[in-house]
């Protein structure tokens, strides 16, 4: 800011202008090096504090000290304390959300991949399962083929199995159990609401 062509001896009169929220108010006196002090009063509590012309005349003119001027009353919001507490209290409050946020999404992401792995554990069981059944189903009709010699005794394939319900799958491992030396023929059929091998004997 611009002074005014107005001086009080080789001091420019700084009487009525701003600096932030500061309004110097009066001249004070002189300190004991005889230059001028200044009566300067925040807008915001009424505090007056002196203030030397060396120090207050540059906040005056400078474009970026408007706000560099902070009040003496601890109790203020414009002292130092204060603003410093603030920014202190907005930074720990800052800090614990980030804390939290960021315990938050390692807890999500912790869930999260505990549950892919369970999902991936019951798969690999449900697969391993059906291809135990299935290597169960296939060395007794491959058994039988030989021992009776049945040359056009030809198990369905693995895909063939895993078409199948698991009461199917079930109910042929059975029989399988039940009656070990007698081969089964699984013939493929395809109905309209689902696919299923009906087991017959030999």
């Amino acid at each position: 800011m611009a002074l005014r062509n107005d001086f009080i001896g080789r001091y420019a009169n700084l009487e009525g202008y701003s600096v932030g929220e500061h309004l110097i108010e009066d001249l004070a006196g002189r300190n004991a090096a005889g230059a001028l002090r200044w009566k300067v009063v925040c807008r915001r509590c009424g505090n007056l504090q002196i203030m030397d012309h060396e120090r207050l005349a540059p906040l005056v003119e400078g474009r970026n000290t408007q706000k560099s001027l902070f009040c003496s009353n601890p109790a203020c919001a414009l002292s130092r304390q204060s603003n410093a507490s603030e920014t202190l209290t907005d930074f720990r409050r800052a800090e614990r959300l980030e804390a939290e946020q960021a315990a938050k999404a390692a807890e999500e992401k912790q869930r999260s991949v505990q549950a892919q792995a369970a999902q991936q554990h019951a798969a690999s069981q449900r697969e391993e399962a059906l291809r135990a059944g299935f290597r169960k189903y296939w060395h007794h009709e491959m058994k039988l083929a030989v021992r009776l010699g049945i040359a056009d005794l030809e198990p369905i394939t693995l895909n063939q199995w895993k078409e199948l319900g698991q009461n199917v799958r079930e109910e042929i491992l059975k029989r399988v159990e039940e009656q070990p030396q007698v081969p089964l023929r699984l013939e493929f059929k395809t109905y309209v609401s689902e696919r299923t091998y009906r087991p017959g004997r030999y």
